[in-house]
């Protein structure tokens, strides 16, 4: 599976506005009629990241793996 998606906060008063875009790219792999496993890669870009203080402090990106199972019952 594959799926994208963007996040954009507009702020009010002092701040910049900030913006993150994640793609997703997920692979799923039934073992039985219950069980599944998965393995999903996300990637997400940052724009105007800011501290806790709200100072902006930059853009970024982060790289995600995640692995798992789904169980059904």
């Amino acid at each position: 599976g594959l799926s994208w998606g963007e996040s954009n906060i507009e702020r009010q008063g002092a701040g910049a506005d900030f913006t993150a875009e994640a793609w997703v790219a997920g692979v799923y792999h039934p073992l039985t009629k219950s069980l599944n496993l998965v393995a999903e890669y996300t990637a997400t870009d940052y724009e105007n990241l800011q501290n806790a203080a709200g100072a902006v402090i930059g853009d970024g990106e982060a790289d995600t793996l995640a692995l798992g199972a789904i169980l059904f019952f």
